[in-house]
């Protein structure tokens, strides 16, 4: 089976899975880019870059679906395009969750993109199929998240879940559960791709018992059903209704909840990892800055690259942060 290599939580799965497409998130690699440097700037989003640098090693049979949450991502879907001529999507999104009809509308031509390849149409009931596999998954995952929660799964063991759940080849296989009695943390951030940080994570015992990452908890609040009508539209609202991410608006209600789930959970320290030169998220630093400062909750930002490895000043600053506790 061909794999679909994609980028963005937004991005519907159940569609290329039932076009036997195997949805594979490509996550990103520390190290340099000399490749993709070809291609993108230096001061560009560095996961995208590494996207670009691993895409173009590879020799096999995979599409492209890139969902355009951000500048860098048309940028690297033009890149993609030079050089896989008719083998990438880009998927436009809306800015509000109310717009629920553009987005059908996206899945349709995304849809019509996957029959393109194929060359063949959908058959009665293979996305009702899809939509199966693709909530079995994510009802193992709310599983986790709810251990997870609880302090009872350890940071490494929740790292590896995430990799498997969004890589479709992998099957899920059940996760460990271990008490910890460390610090209680909650991560902010986009990507969060390097397995180095997450063992940073367990050398200090954290217990990661909430997250906002792109590809972390807010995938197991999506919930698709299945309607006899257009399967589009089910799709289309149940991606629109789990929690937004910085590109969308309704900047109040994101963070109302976003703190409620902090303070529910007695966090001793909140960890933000924005990715270098990710304007959106940056522009949520200084309001999540304030909010956070506002209700005593220690906190620390934490910048990654992709083009280096954690810096050894990244375990002090968690330390350091979590003794103001």
């Amino acid at each position: 089976m061909s794999k679909a290599l994609w980028n963005c939580s937004y991005l519907p799965l159940e569609l290329p899975l039932a076009f036997e497409f195997m949805p594979v998130r490509m996550t990103g690699k520390t190290g340099t880019t000399p490749r993709a440097d070809r291609f993108l700037p230096v001061n560009l989003c560095s996961y995208a870059r590494s996207f670009l640098e691993e895409s173009l090693l590879m020799k096999d049979e995979s599409v492209f679906l890139l969902a355009d949450c951000c500048d860098s991502v048309r940028r690297l879907a033009d890149a993609l395009e030079h050089e896989f001529p008719g083998k990438v999507f880009l998927l436009f999104l809306p800015r509000s969750q109310d717009n629920w009809e553009f987005f059908r509308e996206e899945l349709r031509r995304l849809q019509g993109f996957l029959s393109q390849l194929k060359g063949t149409s959908l058959k009665d009931g293979q996305i009702l199929e899809a939509t199966e596999i693709v909530a079995q998954r994510r009802e193992r995952f709310r599983e986790w998240e709810a251990l997870k929660r609880e302090g009872l799964i350890r940071p490494l063991d929740y790292f590896h879940a995430l990799q498997a759940l969004n890589d479709f080849s992998q099957d899920l296989e059940p996760v460990k559960v271990s008490p910890s009695g460390g610090a209680k943390v909650f991560l902010l951030g986009t990507n969060l791709d390097d397995e180095e940080v997450w063992e940073i994570f367990e050398e200090l015992e954290l217990r990661i018992v909430g997250d906002d990452l792109c590809y972390g908890e807010k995938q197991g609040e999506i919930s698709c059903g299945f309607s006899r009508g257009d399967p589009l539209e089910p799709l289309a609202l149940s991606y629109l209704s789990r929690p937004p991410c910085p590109r969308m608006r309704n900047l109040e209600e994101r963070f109302s909840d976003l703190l409620q789930k902090i303070e529910e959970r007695k966090v001793d320290g909140v960890l933000l990892f924005p990715t270098k030169y990710c304007d959106s998220f940056f522009y949520d630093l200084p309001l999540l800055h304030d909010m956070l400062r506002e209700r005593g909750i220690p906190f620390v930002v934490l910048e990654q690259d992709y083009s280096q490895r954690p810096a050894e000043q990244l375990r002090t600053r968690i330390e350091a942060m979590l003794e103001k506790k």
